[in-house]
């Protein structure tokens, strides 16, 4: 790109543009009529919430479907990148945000050589506008200058005010630098207060502000630098007045360069592909048959990849209908599962988040915050509620979508939800309606085909709505004592079924949701008996997947017997691992209660082991609190993870409950969030005491990594069905900006991916992708199993199986012939060795240390056992 030079000096009259003025349309023209097949269009507004009819051509209207899909997804695009436009902050977003990335180490290294060169010079306006800014990093001063450049570029500003511009951002980094050097306190009130507070807090503290020059002349300079450093703007080259006419020379104006331009309206035409939006398809999808075109018909969809990730090295050529049938048959037979909208579910649901007072203890994400903490709270107070925030806030999102997905779906007999494999072989449905979503969502489904009860099905239906509601832990009990507590429990059963608003006992089950759709199916089989025609998807859960996957790897007679892996006695109730951690926590900290050292991790205040030992003993270490961090360590959750856990399930609620009512007690200093930190250590150590086998294997695994990472090579292996499963964390390098924008303070981190290896990653990373990628080959087994005995329908969400009741019988079994078969058909911690040694011998390199040795678990003993997964 040529050199642009232009003159430094400000124009008599600065243009400054109002980021509220109307945003420029050129180049967005026939975004939303999009026709996927022949003449169907999109109306954006006119469809957006319109229920689905359905029709006698199914598959015209997926078609049509599709085309609305696509259209929906260019909408929601074009909307984000007009509103980045609109607001001035064009650089946040697409294309914009794409030429930071591109240009902010080039022009920060342009920026460093300015400096060296004119350290040597005399004084003049270049030196002046350079010496201006030494005081910030060449990063930051780069990021700044981009924005300034790019943020109204489609506006076509005049070079003056972007000149100006630069320079304002740069004063307001200073300034607030100098602010926070001064007085820390006033410096946050002026990030929280908007450009206005920061003027205010200027003043008050005496800094000096910059003149229109000094701004001018900084900026100007910083404009100079980055029309060399990128190709995205130039100074458009007017012609000159014709001489003697007495016209004014028109002013100067930044422009989109041609690539510019063309990225912008490739941005605007494509934001369907980078927004996709999937939906509930009308018609079975096309099956998987290779990598590509399984799922929607047409490309009115953004085209899906068998694999979420898309196709890593060699990974495509390996996972075929020939090499890994079995993968293939399971997500053809999981997203040809025909659904429906659960009607009386959704009229109670519809009814409470429209007015939450007729029930206002319904599990729904709340949609307003709770007050946030004052500024000058603790660090850990307001870091708690931000988490707590981000949750809520993307949980009502979520719930939103979910609700609106249903609505448009509901009048349809049937629809089906298009599956496809993430990197490990998991299946996930890529709708946002999923069974695999949140209880209500769960609820919200049921299967469109029924199927009668039949003499064993109304049981499982019994056993089912237990589950759901886990009333006094029922979830443990034997199977019949469970189905004799839906029968003792049937009257209240019914009348929550005939009107669940004026009978809110459903609230007080684990899963209310789920159980409020389980008591209105009961109702039916009241009324009908056996021949009632069941909709209703029965759950079977295992128990504490990730531990019974590494315990039977390792036949850990110990950890096998925690999760249920042995059979009972007949009357006993399931091995509860919760409980069993939570005891032998509450045993760590009667043992530190006798300590005299102190703990603190990150930053936080040393403390007393004692005192915060005897603070958890007096709030109380319940199964509850354990269930998650224990559920999770199987899968790789350690450290901060855990603390997330406990404010996030624990701590939260009960501060909540404690500010409402000071008279509660609360134990704990500020939230809790130092007392978090120390549990979760305590937790980590009771839970590999209770799994020592789990634990070791998640140590040699790591082992493992670290030693293919030595030598360059990613991880690849194959699960027991012959999916190829690949871990490959490349290392990112991150170009970090700390400054203050609009007032505001701005963290931005850009990254960018290497060839090399993240040894860190690779390591942390290879326990839980190891045993997803076994539960999820023990899922894939299953659900072949089962289609070939004839089972259609499936709800799957990795540990958690469901068929219709009339099926559960025979699919009870299945489950537990599949996991024997599977891991004594293969000794996967030997094949993993051997695949790895394998690849290191290709480098030269000795061979992984050898796995654990195995425990004297009898696979065929979990046939016989009822727990271990119901």
């Amino acid at each position: 790109m040529a050199e642009q030079k232009f003159d430094a000096a400000p124009e008599a009259e600065p243009q400054h543009i109002d980021a509220s003025e109307t945003v420029n349309a050129e180049g967005r023209g026939g975004v939303l009529d999009l026709a996927a097949q022949g003449d169907i269009t999109f109306d954006a507004e006119a469809e957006s919430e319109a229920p689905i009819a359905p029709e006698g051509d199914c598959e015209a209207l997926q078609h049509r479907l599709e085309a609305r899909m696509r259209g929906l997804a260019a909408a929601r695009g074009a909307r984000r990148l007009a509103a980045a436009e609109a607001r001035g902050a064009e650089a946040e977003r697409g294309p914009g945000a794409k030429a930071v990335a591109e240009a902010l180490e080039r022009l920060a290294a342009a920026i460093r050589a300015d400096r060296a060169e004119v350290g040597g010079r005399r004084a003049g306006r270049a030196p002046e506008a350079v010496k201006e800014t030494l005081t910030l990093e060449p990063e930051t001063v780069a990021y700044l200058s981009l924005r300034g450049m790019l943020d109204r570029l489609s506006q076509r500003p005049t070079v003056s005010a972007a000149a100006m511009r630069i320079g304002a951002l740069i004063e307001e980094e200073i300034v607030a630098r100098e602010a926070a050097r001064r007085s820390p306190a006033a410096a946050r009130r002026a990030a929280t207060g908007g450009p206005g507070r920061l003027r205010a807090q200027t003043r008050r503290l005496g800094l000096e502000r910059w003149s229109q020059r000094r701004r001018h002349l900084v900026g100007a300079r910083l404009l100079q630098l980055g029309l060399e450093a990128t190709d995205w703007a130039e100074i458009d080259a007017l012609p000159e007045p014709p001489a003697g006419d007495g016209a004014r020379r028109p002013a100067k104006r930044l422009i989109a360069t041609e690539r510019a331009a063309a990225a912008r309206a490739a941005a605007y035409a494509g934001a369907a592909w980078a927004a996709p939006i999937y939906e509930p398809m009308a018609v079975a999808p096309r099956p998987w048959a290779g990598f590509e075109g399984g799922g929607y018909l047409g490309r009115a969809a953004r085209p899906l990849a068998l694999v979420k990730s898309g196709a890593p090295s060699g990974i495509a050529a390996r996972l075929t209908p020939e090499t890994a049938p079995v993968a293939f048959e399971a997500i053809n037979r999981a997203q040809a599962t025909a659904w429906a909208v659960n009607a009386r579910v959704l009229a109670v649901l519809e009814a409470i988040a429209e007015d939450s007072t007729l029930c206002p203890e319904a599990p729904l994400p709340a949609a307003e915050p709770a007050p946030r903490p004052s500024q000058d709270a603790p660090k850990a107070e307001r870091w708690a509620w931000g988490e707590a925030e981000r949750r809520r806030r993307s949980r009502r999102i979520a719930f939103e979508r979910m609700l609106a997905q249903a609505k448009r779906h509901r009048l349809l007999e049937a629809f089906y939800l298009p599956c496809q494999f993430d990197f490990r072989g998991r299946l996930y449905a890529v709708t946002e309606l999923s069974p695999q979503g949140p209880d209500a969502m769960k609820a919200l489904l049921r299967f469109a085909r029924a199927k009668p009860l039949g003499s064993e099905g109304w049981k499982w239906l019994a056993i089912h709505l237990c589950n759901c509601g886990d009333f006094s832990k029922m979830s443990k009990a034997p199977l019949a004592a469970r189905a004799e507590w839906t029968l003792a429990h049937e009257e209240r059963i019914l009348t929550v079924a005939a009107d669940p608003l004026a009978d809110l006992w459903w609230l007080e089950a684990d899963e209310p949701w789920q159980f409020l759709a389980a008591c209105f199916e009961w109702e039916g089989y009241c009324a009908e008996g056996e021949a009632f025609l069941s909709h209703l998807p029965i759950g079977l859960d295992g128990s504490c997947s990730g531990i019974q996957h590494f315990s039977l790897a390792l036949r850990d007679e110990v950890g096998g017997a925690a999760v249920n892996l042995t059979p009972q006695a007949p009357e006993a109730r399931a091995a509860d691992i919760y409980e069993e951690v939570a005891a032998a926590v509450r045993a760590l900290l009667e043992r530190d209660l006798t300590r005299e050292e102190t703990f603190g991790v990150g930053g936080e205040a040393r403390r007393p082991v004692a005192a915060l030992a005897r603070a958890w003993l007096d709030f109380g270490v319940t199964r509850a609190l354990c269930k998650r961090p224990t559920m999770t360590y199987g899968y790789g959750a350690r450290g901060y993870g855990y603390v997330e856990q406990i404010m996030a399930d624990t701590l939260g609620p009960a501060f909540a409950a404690h500010e409402a009512d000071p008279e509660r007690p609360w134990p704990f200093e500020g939230r809790g969030f130092g007392e978090a930190l120390y549990l979760a250590a305590r937790m980590t150590e009771a839970i590999e005491r209770t799994v020592l086998k789990a634990a070791e294997a998640m140590r040699w695994l790591q082992q493992v990594a670290s030693a293919a990472t030595a030598r360059g090579r990613p991880l690849l292996w194959t699960a027991p069905d012959g999916f190829p499963v690949l871990q490959a964390y490349r290392e990112q390098r991150d170009l970090r900006v700390k400054t203050v924008l609009a007032g505001r303070p701005l963290r931005l981190t850009l990254k960018e991916e290497t060839a090399r290896l993240d040894a860190r990653r690779q390591r942390q990373g290879v326990a839980p992708n190891f045993v997803h990628a076994l539960d999820a080959c023990h899922l894939r087994l299953t659900v072949a199993r089962a289609a070939e005995e004839g089972m259609r329908d499936f709800a799957l969400v990795h540990d958690s199986f469901a068929v219709h009741a009339a099926d559960t019988p025979r699919f009870f079994q299945i489950i537990r012939e599949t996991m024997v078969e599977m891991y004594d058909a293969v000794d996967v911690m030997g094949a993993f060795h051997e695949e790895i040694a394998a690849q290191l011998a290709e480098e030269g390199a000795a061979p992984p240390p050898a796995p654990p040795p195995r425990g004297r678990l009898e696979l065929r003993r979990v046939l016989d056992s009822e727990h271990c997964f119901s």
